[in-house]
């Protein structure tokens, strides 16, 4: 996976040797190979070049750090795909059955709200909308890699 930061000067991508935003210390300086302009960064500035994917079994969302062509398992129903130019083919089908994890924080945000105020419908629905916006915070997975 390509991790960068632009350079503040020439606006221009310089590659960090890092594999992933998280491996970067929370400050670093860097000088750009291109303009010279010698900066100090964050983690919060860098940027990783990921990609976004659908199973076509299960539906279920994730992502790759790695570049395609490659061959992974799905992180919801462990379908085996292989991905190349964008074109996802099956190799082996998984179990098929994924549940959002937003429908689930809805669910529970509901029951929780429902029981902390005895059945009042504003709060049932107040925590249904706070369940599904966190349970929607852990939808996407990230792919595993074979």
């Amino acid at each position: 996976m390509t991790v960068y930061v632009l350079c503040r000067k020439c606006r221009r991508k310089i590659v960090l040797k890092a594999k992933r935003v998280t491996d970067l210390p929370e400050l670093f300086m860097i000088k750009c190979p291109y303009c010279g302009h010698e900066d100090t960064y964050s983690r919060y500035s860098a940027k990783e070049k990921i990609y976004h994917y659908r199973c076509p079994i299960c539906s279920g969302p994730f992502f790759l750090s790695r570049k395609p062509p490659i061959r992974i398992k799905c992180p919801h129903c462990e379908s085996i795909i292989r991905i190349i130019n964008s074109k996802l083919t099956v190799e082996k089908k998984g179990t098929g059955l994924y549940i959002s994890s937003t429908a689930i924080g809805a669910t529970l945000g509901a029951l929780i709200g429902g029981a902390a105020s005895k059945g009042s419908i504003a709060t049932i629905i107040a925590g249904g909308i706070v369940g599904a916006i966190l349970g929607s915070l852990f939808e996407e997975k990230e792919a595993i890699y074979l």
